[in-house]
Order: structure tokens, then C-alpha cells, then sequence
């Protein structure tokens, strides 16, 4: 592997993880947000859906139109577009206000993603399931650390003091934008492969189908039991901190998924990996109710690593699927299926509240993520699955 692009990837890795440390900041702050804009019970999960559906939908038009244009200005632009925007909502009681940043800050980090997945694979065309591990690393650890710094952040300073992750959260982009900056030789994106599938340019529609299905499935699990552990812990009285302690364990446990997937996965095994380990989240997800303390700490950082060990490959197979659509690849398995997810989870919590059923919400997700394994078993083998290619 060239150094300089892993360096280049590990610099990626280091934006992704600060675009998704500011994306989940507001992760333990649904219940207490719907009480600060003094919204009817439910209503917060409008500003839920905005946001989900703001962050990963709007990544298809930002795919299509990287994989014509090729905005790699972007990936400097979104981050600092979101981490301002974010960063104020703490200042507004106005649910109309609240919702325009969550809209317009979603949007950017829509942006980052597509360009970003993409040009990660490419660094390391070889190895792109690697590749892909470490960029997704860098954001499942973002991911991990922003509901933890939210729910700290406010119960110390209240809303307002999310202002103040602007100071740090732009000096951290200029210390990355020096750094990649620094590096001697330019990166170029190396050119995809023609053919990287069993499948042929034709016959692409029934994989591509699956693969957005199983993906819709299996991150349905990986949005809503953050979201559902919102809501059942602050019934049950718990702090923004508790809360974003618990939501950080099963995030963090998705980012020591792919840095498993990136350190230890064989490209042999990622069709079993695929099918296999959905069965081990749901058993660990139907157990989350008869759990406390350190056990339930456990049980959702375990069922958040089995999660996290799949999301990598799944973002590959897309990319060697439709190796001349790249970003809109990233955009299916990164935007389509969390935005499809997002809608699908929206739903069900509006739904368990309105008929006081939250206690099956975690079994609800495991059912999901059992037919996500299901549907793998349908995809057909990629090439770097039957002879260790890439």
C-alpha cells in the first residue's frame, strides 16, 4: 500500500469522524428538545425525520451530481457548514428555526459522504472493503462521541453551550486541511476496475434491489435503538448524560465492528459475515428489556459490533457492484437505506408511543435485522468474495 494514501485515508477518516461527531451531538436531545420548543408528545419526531431524511436521501442528488462534477471542494465546504449550523441550534426556541438548521446542516452532511466514501475506496482500490472500514471507522467513532459530548455539554451548559463546539470543531478542520495539505505528492483517485462482480453490466437491477433492501433492514437497527433508548430512558428518569452514555456504547461498538471488519475481515468470508451475524443482533436486541447496568452497557455495545462488522462490506459490494457510479453507490448503501430507515423507525416509535407499547420496540428491530440476513443469502457472490480479489 502507498503510504501516502493511507495517509490521505487515515485524513478522511479524520474529517468523517468530526462530520458525524457533530451529526449525532443531538442524539440523547430528542426528549428534551420536544419539552424546550414546546411541542406536543410526538411531535419531535417530525424534526427527527427532517433531519434523518436531510442526512442521508439528499446524499443521491449530491452522488449523482459528484460522479458528473466531481466536487472535491466539498469535502472541506460541508464539514464547516454543518458543524456551524449544528452548533446553533442550542440558540433557538423556535421549532420552525430549529428545523430549518436541522434541514440546511443535514443537507451538508449529506454532502460530505458520497464524494468522501468514494474517494476513500479509491485510495486503496486494491483492499476497498479495508478502505472502507477505516473511512467508516472515523465516523462510527464520531458517531460514538457525539451523543456522549450532547448530552454532557447540555446538562452542564444547557442548549446554548452547543455554540461553543464552532471554536474547537473549526480548528480541528483547519489542523486536517493543513495536514492533507502537507502531504507531498497530490492524491488522485485511482480508476475503477471495469468488472468487480459476478454479475455483468446487465442484470444489476435484482442485486442492487436486495442490497438497498437488506441495507434498509439492518440499519433500521442501527438508527432506532439510539433513538429508542432516548425515549425509554428518559421515561425511566435517566439523565442526557446516562443517555448518551448508553447511545455512545452501542455506537462505539459499531465503530469496533469495522475497525474489526478493516483489521481482520478476509474477503472470502464477507458474504458469510453478510448473512451470518444479523442472527447474533437479533438474539442480543430481543435480550435489551431483560437488561440493566452493566450487562445492558454490554449487550448493546456487542450487538453494535456484530452491526458494525457488516455496514463496511455492504458499502463495498455497492461500489464493486456499480464500479462507474461510485458515489451513487456510496449514496445507496450510505443515504437511501438510513433515509428509508429513518422513515421506517420514525414511524414505528410514533406509533409503539401512541399505544404505550415502547417495550418491544428492541424486538421489533431484531425482526428487522433477521430478514436483513435473510435477504443476503439472495445476493449473488462478489468477485473479491470467490477469489480474494479486491
Amino acid at each position: 500500500m502507498d503510504r501516502v494514501f493511507v495517509l490521505a485515508l487515515l485524513l478522511l477518516a479524520a474529517t468523517h469522524f468530526l462530520v458525524d461527531t457533530f451529526a449525532c451531538v443531538i442524539q440523547p436531545l430528542w426528549p428534551a428538545m420536544e419539552t424546550r420548543l414546546d411541542l406536543q408528545s410526538g411531535s419531535v419526531l417530525w424534526l427527527f425525520l427532517i433531519w434523518s431524511l436531510s442526512t442521508s436521501l439528499g446524499q443521491i442528488a449530491f452522488g449523482l451530481a459528484a460522479d458528473r462534477y466531481r466536487f472535491h471542494w466539498i469535502l472541506w465546504a460541508s464539514p464547516v457548514i454543518s458543524l456551524v449550523l449544528i452548533s446553533c441550534i442550542g440558540l433557538s426556541t423556535s421549532p420552525i428555526v430549529v428545523g430549518g438548521l436541522l434541514l440546511s446542516s443535514g443537507l451538508a452532511v449529506a454532502a460530505f459522504h458520497p464524494e468522501a466514501a468514494a474517494t476513500a475506496g479509491n485510495y486503496l482500490p486494491e483492499h476497498r472493503s479495508r478502505a472502507m472500514s477505516i473511512f467508516a471507522l472515523g465516523g462510527y467513532l464520531g458517531q460514538s462521541t457525539g451523543p456522549l459530548y450532547g448530552g454532557m455539554v447540555t446538562d452542564r451548559f444547557g442548549f446554548s453551550g452547543l455554540v461553543w463546539g464552532i471554536l474547537w470543531g473549526l480548528a480541528a478542520v483547519l489542523a486536517i486541511s493543513v495536514a492533507m495539505r502537507r502531504i507531498k505528492h497530490r492524491v488522485n483517485e485511482h480508476p475503477p476496475e471495469p468488472v468487480q462482480t459476478a454479475e455483468s453490466h446487465t442484470g444489476k437491477l435484482r442485486p442492487v434491489v436486495l442490497l438497498v433492501c437488506a441495507g434498509v433492514l439492518r440499519v433500521t437497527a442501527a438508527i432506532g435503538v439510539p433513538l429508542a433508548l432516548a425515549f425509554v430512558l428518559d421515561a425511566q428518569g435517566a439523565s442526557k448524560t446516562e443517555i448518551g452514555f448508553l447511545q455512545s456504547s452501542f455506537l462505539l461498538g459499531i465503530g469496533a465492528g469495522a475497525l474489526i471488519c478493516g483489521v481482520f475481515m478476509q474477503p472470502r468470508y464477507e458474504q458469510r459475515a453478510l448473512c451470518l451475524l444479523p442472527f447474533g443482533v437479533a438474539a442480543l436486541l430481543a435480550m435489551l428489556p431483560a437488561t440493566s447496568g452493566v450487562v445492558l452497557v454490554f449487550t448493546v455495545a456487542l450487538a453494535g459490533t456484530f452491526i458494525g462488522i457488516t455496514l463496511p462490506v455492504l458499502i463495498s459490494y455497492g461500489q464493486r457492484l456499480l464500479p462507474d457510479r461510485q458515489r451513487v453507490a456510496s449514496a445507496l448503501t450510505m443515504g437511501v437505506t438510513w433515509g428509508i430507515g429513518s422513515t421506517l423507525v420514525t414511524g414505528l416509535i410514533w406509533c409503539l408511543r401512541q399505544t404505550n407499547r415502547m417495550d418491544i420496540v428492541f424486538f421489533c428491530y431484531s425482526i428487522a435485522v433477521l430478514f436483513s440476513g435473510l435477504l443476503c443469502f439472495f445476493l449473488p457472490q462478489s468477485t473479491a468474495g470467490r477469489d480474494g480479489g479486491h
